[in-house]
Formats: C-alpha cells, sequence, structure tokens
C-alpha cells in the first residue's frame, strides 16, 4: 500500500489517497483504494480494493479492519453482481456523491455508504426510500437512544435469514410507508419509507449499510449500489444523457480567463494556464462534485476537509460530444453560484448569482434547473462549462461539517 495524499485537517491528519501495488499475471498494477473508486481491469480481471486497515487511524469504523488489502476480484466478461436481484434504494438521481458520515473525523471509509438525498423537504415531499431485495422488515426506530423523530432506521433482511449478520440497514429515515410494518415481507423495489431530517448535523442523506454483521458479507457498499442504480435508475428516460466523463482544469482565482476561452479544445494533460486540464471520471451518471474533481484525492473527503471546497474561485469542465447529423437538442444543467457554458465557441448561457441554500430543506444545487434549446453539429462539438464558487451558499440551520458545496450537473 502506497499513500499518495495524506494532510492535516482541523481534527487531525489523514490518508485521503491511497493506491495497492499489485502483480497480475507478471504485470505491475496500481489499484486506487477509496470507497468508491473506477473499477481496473487488467487481462480480464476486474479488480475493485474495498477495504484497507491503512484507514483505521481514521477512526472512522466501528472495530479496526485487520487486513492490509480485502479485494474483490471477478471476471471482467461478466457483471460483478447479479444487479436483477437488487433496486437501487432511492427514487432519484445519484445524490450528491457526498460521504456525508463521520464528516467530522476523516470524509473517508465508514461502515456503510452515504447518498445525498436532495430537495429533503415537505414540499416537494421527501425521497422515497425502497427494498433493495426481496425480504422482512425486521426492525423500525431511533438511530440511536434520543434521536429525533425523524432520525430512524429500517432493517430488511432475507425472509429465512432475519438475524443481523444478514440484514441491511437504512438509517435517517423519518417514517415507514403506509401499510409497511415490522415483520412484513416486501419484494425488491417496493416502497418501504422516506427520508428524514437530521437536526443534529442535519445534512439530508441516506446511510445504507450493507448486511455485514459477523459474517462481512459485504464490506464496501458503493460497488452493489453502483450495479443497482445502473440497472434501476439509468434505464429510465428521464436519467438518459447524463455526462459522468469530463476534462476539468481548476480551480483559479474568480477573475481567471484562460487564453482562447471560447475555442478551447483540451486534452488531458495539457496546460491550463497554472494548472492543467485533467481526465475526471465521475463513475455514477448524475450530480459532479466540481470542487472533488479538481482535487488531489477525488471522491476522498479532502477538498471538505483540507480545502473547504475551494471557495471563491472558478473552475472548468469540458467534453467532446459526437454527433452523428445536425439535430436540436436540450441541454439540461444544475448548478450553484455563477455558470458561463459555450458550445463550439458560441456563448449558450450565461448567469451570475448567488445560490443559498438551507441544507435542513434543500440541496447545493437544483438538478436540471436550466433546460436551453441548443444545436449539435455532424462529428464533434465542444462543451465548455465555466463555473464559480462562493464562500456562503449555507444559510442559517443545521448542516454537516460540509462547507460551500461546489457541484454541477
Amino acid at each position: 500500500m502506497t499513500e499518495i495524499v495524506q494532510a492535516d485537517a482541523t481534527s487531525g491528519t489523514f490518508t485521503f489517497k491511497t493506491t495497492a501495488n499489485l502483480v497480475i499475471d507478471g504485470t505491475p498494477v496500481g489499484v486506487g483504494v477509496a470507497m468508491d473508486q473506477p473499477y481496473t481491469i487488467i487481462k480480464g480481471v476486474r479488480l475493485y480494493a474495498m477495504r484497507s486497515n491503512i484507514f483505521n487511524s481514521d477512526q472512522v469504523w466501528s472495530a479496526p479492519w485487520p487486513h492490509a488489502l480485502t479485494l474483490m476480484v471477478t471476471d471482467a466478461a461478466y457483471p460483478p453482481f447479479d444487479a436483477a436481484l437488487y433496486a437501487y434504494p432511492l427514487d432519484q438521481i445519484w445524490g450528491l456523491n457526498l460521504h456525508a458520515g463521520r464528516e467530522a473525523f476523516s470524509g473517508r471509509h465508514h461502515d456503510g455508504y452515504d447518498i445525498g438525498s436532495p430537495w429533503q423537504s415537505v414540499t416537494p415531499p421527501p425521497a422515497r426510500l425502497f427494498a433493495h431485495m426481496d425480504g422482512q422488515i425486521t426492525a423500525f426506530g431511533p438511530v440511536f437512544g434520543g434521536a429525533e423523530a425523524s432520525n430512524n432506521r429500517i432493517d430488511l433482511a432475507p425472509v429465512n435469514q432475519p438475524g443481523a449478520a444478514s440484514r441491511s440497514s437504512y438509517f435517517h429515515v423519518a417514517s415507514l410507508a403506509p401499510g409497511v410494518f415490522v415483520g412484513k415481507q416486501v419484494v425488491k423495489g417496493e416502497w418501504i419509507g422516506t427520508t428524514g431530517l437530521i437536526s443534529v448535523g442535519g445534512y439530508s442523506h441516506l446511510h445504507w449499510q450493507g448486511a455485514q454483521g459477523g459474517s462481512e458479507l459485504l464490506i464496501n457498499e458503493f460497488p452493489l449500489l453502483r450495479a443497482a442504480y445502473e440497472r434501476t435508475m439509468l434505464p429510465q428516460a428521464k436519467y438518459a444523457g447524463y455526462i459522468k466523463d469530463w476534462l476539468v482544469a481548476g480551480p483559479f482565482p474568480p477573475a481567471t480567463v484562460l487564453p482562447g476561452e471560447t475555442s478551447i479544445a483540451p486534452s488531458a494533460g495539457e496546460a491550463a494556464a497554472t494548472n492543467t486540464w485533467r481526465a475526471y471520471d465521475n463513475i455514477i451518471p448524475g450530480v459532479v462534485d466540481l470542487a472533488g474533481a479538481l482535487s488531489p484525492a477525488p471522491r476522498s473527503g479532502y477538498v471538505n476537509k483540507v480545502a473547504g471546497n475551494y471557495p471563491d474561485s472558478v473552475g472548468y469542465a469540458h467534453v467532446y460530444i459526437n454527433s452523428p447529423a445536425v439535430q436540436q437538442v436540450q441541454l439540461w444543467l444544475g448548478y450553484n453560484d455563477g455558470i458561463r457554458v459555450w458550445l463550439n465557441g458560441a456563448l449558450v448561457h450565461e448567469q451570475a448569482r448567488d445560490y443559498r441554500y438551507n441544507s435542513m430543506t434543500g440541496s447545493a444545487l437544483i438538478v436540471d434547473e436550466v433546460k436551453l434549446p441548443v444545436t449539435l453539429l455532424p462529428g464533434w462539438n465542444r462543451l465548455l462549462l465555466k463555473l464559480s464558487n462562493d464562500a456562503d451558499d449555507l444559510t442559517p440551520g443545521g448542516h454537516w461539517f460540509t462547507p460551500n458545496l461546489w457541484q454541477f450537473s
């Protein structure tokens, strides 16, 4: 194991990025280790680092992990899971891609996986929670003694294995769905509850924890959630077309204008003023954490704890879009703070604003807030986004230890 990024935060020194150095059939390969990383595929084998004891010092697990590396190895010719057995537990676009839990300690690994639930409010209604598999509701009650009324957990287990070792848990739940009760058998995809609000911390999210118990069946929930999301959500027309692969550059001072800004046609590794264009795989089509994408350790909590999500900055995101012919399409955008958008060098959208939100009742952005008619030309089209980030998005109210998010969709 090699530590790549270690940094000091107000609550301690943490490892944010590490690589497992492996040899596969004589070929050296480095595998990123974090809660969510792209798969590494080599020689027909799919690799995914599930956990490592290099993060034990981060105090984010209920018990120290004894192994230097726990590796998932699957045949790349086949899906890593039989996704037909599972459903995604929320009814919305992949949330804020944020590990909200234990943010005060690390923002890294912790038991379970956190998915932001945008627009956690009464109007629109809270997000619905769905059974990720066929099973039985085995428990419903406060997450911990003294938790507020909107901070409950649902336990779901196979009907023939109702014990703790095989259950999965939904944390931060407001209520059971109508007609759902402890002991009821449910089917995959059935509505079982609604997400809740947490007045202490208050960052709206679902903490989903797979079967762990004494059997340690699922020690990193991300790969299963990813497979369920791709099968449950992405085939829906309203989720088609989200771009997940970007070239990004930044952060820059707020007055930065890149040379030839409107005609930029970048490639990974190319200079961008004092920075460099980098390829960024968002893994899941949906909301992009631009601050994290621009950081030295994406998807790790680094940008929250160490960099404060780069307040008072601008950043760029670029993608090439291939079109077989001239066609009229819609460009859907969500963003916080200011934005400029160029398509093939022409400015198609611009808005300067100071977006504000209360994380108890809202989201750091409104997904698909703007829908623009644009024209794609035959061949490769250049789409460039320039996004600003101020320093005062959060309005008074409860929120997790997560400053001023910088995101777009």
